[in-house]
């Protein structure tokens, strides 16, 4: 699943055919087990007296799908706008490209020169970078650990900043990995009354609040990773990344 956009759009495995996108709707009908991909010939009955509704792209022969991430970066503008999502059975990075309501895939196309085998998950972070998981080692745990976690970037990206809002990086956080507090610090910058605001890895706010000293609780975390955000007088802000044991 990804959340994007209002949004919550699944990659989806047929059976022999049919590998599915859909966004997701309350209340509706996705067709399992008696429709695979559109309606269409004996489906189109069922398809009216259940409220089923139809994927926004498919795949026969199947592909296998896997993890999905929404690209809206400008480090790679040719991706904006688009679902990012990968394959176990066809070794590839997919891309769609969304029309300007985000509810349907106007062009789709792979990124099939990276040869690290069955793709198992995506991460696409703040700073436009794309994490690669794969899933290439046994399912069982024996044998060969041979899994790995690829980065993919522009190198001669340079964000641009606007005046006033510009973002640095220039910010301390200790003990990192934590399990109780963590500790920031600035150089010659005061936190106090400093407001903060700390998500997960899907974006979504877990924390928030106004610095009162130079420390933050996160004694309320699940393990996993988190991102600060301070922002400052002037509206510059400063970021970091959380490790919570």
């Amino acid at each position: 699943m990804c959340y994007a956009n209002g949004m919550l759009y699944t990659s989806m495995h047929g059976d022999s055919n049919d590998d599915e996108i859909n966004i997701i709707l309350g209340g509706r009908n996705y067709g399992w087990p008696n429709v695979e991909g559109y309606c269409n010939g004996s489906d189109l009955t069922f398809c009216t007296d259940s409220n089923v509704v139809e994927p926004i792209y498919t795949w026969t022969p199947t592909i296998a799908p896997a993890g999905m991430d929404f690209y809206d970066h400008p480090m790679f503008p040719q991706w904006q706008n688009s679902l990012f999502m990968c394959s176990l059975k066809d070794t590839s990075l997919w891309i769609m490209k969304l029309n300007s309501t985000h509810d349907s895939v106007i062009s789709a196309s792979r990124l099939d020169t990276l040869h690290i085998g069955r793709i198992r998950d995506i991460c696409i972070s703040s700073s436009g970078s794309i994490f690669l998981s794969t899933s290439r080692s046994l399912a069982s745990g024996t044998g060969a650990k041979v899994d790995v976690i690829v980065e993919l970037y522009d190198s001669t990206y340079v964000p641009v900043n606007v005046p006033g809002t510009q973002t640095k990086t220039n910010l301390s956080i200790y003990p990192n990995p934590t399990k109780n507090e963590v500790t920031i610090s600035i150089k010659n910058v005061s936190l106090i009354n400093m407001p903060y605001v700390i998500s997960n890895a899907m974006g979504q706010l877990v924390l928030q609040g106004k610095m009162t000293n130079n420390t933050i609780s996160v004694k309320t975390l699940s393990p996993g990773l988190y991102q600060l955000k301070l922002t400052g007088n002037t509206g510059e802000t400063y970021t970091g990344k959380i490790l919570k044991e």
